[in-house]
């Protein structure tokens, strides 16, 4: 096999062999590759004096994971700021956190729900217990689902209410908490 035929087609080498492309290709002219000088590689020293440690750099664990605009002030009132329903092995859990960080965990009971578990956490948000009689009702309206929380404690009675935007656990929080509050 000679160039010649590459030079006819050179899309194609008819009956050519793995030997045949060797030798074309031992044939063809070579041109010089430049070679890049690679630098000598030093041992790399530790700079001394620039920036900070990595224990600056690393957040302190026990600092507030709630941002300062969701923190309350001194005298404002609390904030529910997430609810999340957790099932595993272990049973229900209900972690309700308010706007100071802080989380609060309930196991929902065997005779329980999980409306009476999120109403709990809520009551430990607003006074640290749970003295009020609760009752918790869904209406539905042309414009949505509505749950109405009623507090009762001694003679006094509250309601609060709220729209069913995203889950019935955080509106039965938020509804509640503006019903103990107002108790």
């Amino acid at each position: 096999m000679t160039t010649d035929n590459l030079r006819a087609d050179p899309d194609a080498l008819p009956g050519a062999t793995h030997t045949d492309a060797r030798e074309l290709v031992d044939g063809l002219p070579r041109k010089s590759i430049p070679s890049v000088a690679v630098p000598e590689q030093t041992t790399q020293r530790r700079r001394i004096g620039l920036g900070r440690g990595l224990g600056d750099l690393i957040p302190n664990g026990e600092q507030s994971s709630v941002p300062t605009q969701l923190q309350p002030a001194a005298g404002q009132s609390p904030m529910i700021v997430r609810v999340a329903v957790i099932e595993s092995a272990g049973g229900v859990t209900v972690e309700i956190e308010d706007g100071a960080g802080g989380i609060h965990s309930e196991l929902v009971s065997g005779e329980g729900s999980v409306d009476d578990a999120v109403m709990n956490g809520v009551a430990l948000i607003v006074d640290g217990s749970h003295g009020a009689q609760i009752d918790v009702t869904e209406v539905e309206t042309a414009e949505g689902t509505v749950v109405m929380v009623t507090a009762a404690r001694d003679d006094q009675r509250s309601v609060g209410a709220a729209f069913v935007e995203y889950g019935r656990p955080y509106a039965i929080a938020r509804a509640g908490l503006s019903a103990l509050l107002h108790l």
